[in-house]
């Protein structure tokens, strides 16, 4: 192995090993980070900037921290926790998807309702496709677009029935193909449904959170996927997703967020409180 190589993944591997220990000991000087950071070999303009590594590495333990309670609507009732435990995995992945199609523009509490109200007409692929779309439409037509994600639903189980024996393909290409999948559903998919480590899946919470604190520049969902992945160990890839939606649906709201309480508001660039802006 190439001597600069070599060096660099042991670097990598010493702050790996520091986010650890800043996350399980709080009294831990933040500086020491950013030196261990400093002492990387330089990176290409196609890497992160050592300034966008640094903004991370202080704030994700801390955004880790803040989430340890776990008590986010993404932690209950999250798309990947609504599909029923006590059926087969062929039928649960179903759900998943299903949940995931649901979701765009829609409080988990709701889709976690709407899922409740498919579930128990019988939320299978043979039974869907089965159902009139009116009757799918009646079930979940407090969502947002719900004729739209009912038509979808329904050409979704029917494309599964035809081409993959009533199961979700275990191929992102396979995936982003069926109606209503995007670059974010598609990757949840394989993340939730086949425990995939290549995939992030960036929704609005995580693109808007990483922007703000300046992890990332960038303007789409997908560029910030692919930022993202130069930037978080590959590790830590799953877990960033619902870190981070969480972070959204608690602490950092994009309207009226809890600043005075969030343990990134004296660097925070939105900061109320480093901005002095009154509640």
């Amino acid at each position: 192995m190439p001597r600069n190589k070599r060096k660099l993944e042991n670097d990598l591997n010493n702050v790996k090993n520091r986010i650890n220990e800043v996350v399980n000991n709080p009294k831990v000087v933040e500086p020491d980070i950013e030196d261990a950071v400093a002492q990387r070999p330089d990176c290409s303009q196609k890497e992160n900037s050592s300034a966008e590594m640094k903004r991370f590495l202080r704030d994700y333990p801390l955004i880790l921290k803040m989430r340890n309670g776990k008590d986010a609507p993404v932690d209950s009732v999250g798309c990947h926790m609504l599909a029923d435990r006590t059926v087969d995995t062929d039928t649960r992945n179903f759900q998943t998807l299903t949940a995931l199609i649901l979701s765009p523009r829609v409080k988990d509490e709701h889709t976690a309702r709407a899922m409740q109200q498919l579930k128990s007409h019988g939320l299978t692929v043979d039974n869907i496709i089965a159902t009139p779309v009116q009757t799918i439409q009646s079930l979940i037509s407090f969502l947002g677009l719900s004729q739209t994600k009912s038509e979808r639903l329904k050409k979704c189980a029917q494309i599964l029935h035809d081409q993959y024996g009533n199961k979700v393909p275990n191929d992102y290409s396979k995936l982003i193909a069926l109606p209503g999948v995007g670059d974010k559903i598609a990757s949840l998919v394989m993340v939730n449904c086949f425990d995939s480590d290549e995939f992030i899946g960036v929704d609005t919470h995580v693109h808007r959170i990483t922007n703000m604190l300046k992890w990332v520049k960038t303007k789409t969902p997908k560029q910030t996927d692919d930022a993202l992945k130069t930037l978080v160990p590959r590790k830590d890839w799953r877990a960033l997703n619902v870190a981070l939606v969480g972070m959204g649906q608690t602490f950092c709201k994009a309207v009226k967020p809890s600043c005075e309480v969030c343990l990134l508001n004296s660097t925070c660039p939105n900061s109320r409180v480093k901005l002095g802006v009154q509640k």
